[in-house]
């Protein structure tokens, strides 16, 4: 009788610590607030070549193209595109093979910070204003060294300018929003031969 009142002692131990343990976790997933949505992008970015066949040597040319997808007026510095220029922002391209060998070619350039009453004469005489649904496009660049023959597909990212915490600033002065959220393009095919006859 006592073998059986110990043997039931023991399960009772044994069952208390496992339903805390079931029931920990949907405690704790009540309790934890849930991640903040993730901010869409006030920017669309597609790459445009100024063709789709290169040969062997020739550099691959582009333009960029920028749309506002929001209901609200975006405005930015015109995007470097042969730097990573933090405070105006950047397009980066990137080329990738079937192989998955990749090419690109940028600088990094950090410029003194400007005062806040630069950045707002800077932004309001210099920088492009996009009403909804309007696009800029940017001139010819280069941005990738020449490539090898094949197949490629180009993909690029625009950072927005890195304005350490002023965006409101711009915003409330000039009544445009400055863009906070990088954008990946859609992938671009281009292929490099090595004679205008065939691949």
């Amino acid at each position: 009788m006592k073998r059986g009142r110990i043997v039931l002692a023991l399960g009772r131990l044994f069952l208390i610590p496992a339903v805390v343990l079931a029931v920990t976790p949907l405690l704790s997933a009540q309790t934890t607030p849930p991640a903040p949505p993730k901010k869409p992008p006030e920017l669309n970015l597609e790459i445009v070549p100024a063709k789709k066949i290169y040969l062997v040597g020739e550099v691959v040319v582009v333009k960029y193209k920028l749309t506002n997808p929001t209901d609200k007026t975006v405005c930015f510095p015109r995007p470097d595109t042969k730097t990573e220029e933090e405070t105006e922002g950047y397009i980066r391209t990137i080329a990738t093979n079937h192989k998955g060998e990749s090419d690109n070619f940028i600088e990094g350039f950090y410029p003194r910070v400007k005062s806040d009453q630069e950045l707002l004469d800077d932004a309001n005489v210099n920088w492009i204003k996009l009403a909804p649904g309007l696009s800029y496009v940017t001139e010819e660049v280069r941005p990738l060294a020449s490539l090898a023959a094949g197949d490629w597909k180009l993909q690029s990212r625009y950072s927005p300018p890195y304005l350490r915490g002023r965006a409101t600033l711009i915003a409330d002065a000039l009544s445009c929003t400055p863009p906070q959220v990088g954008v990946v393009s859609k992938r671009m095919d281009v292929t490099v031969i090595t004679n205008s006859g065939g691949q």
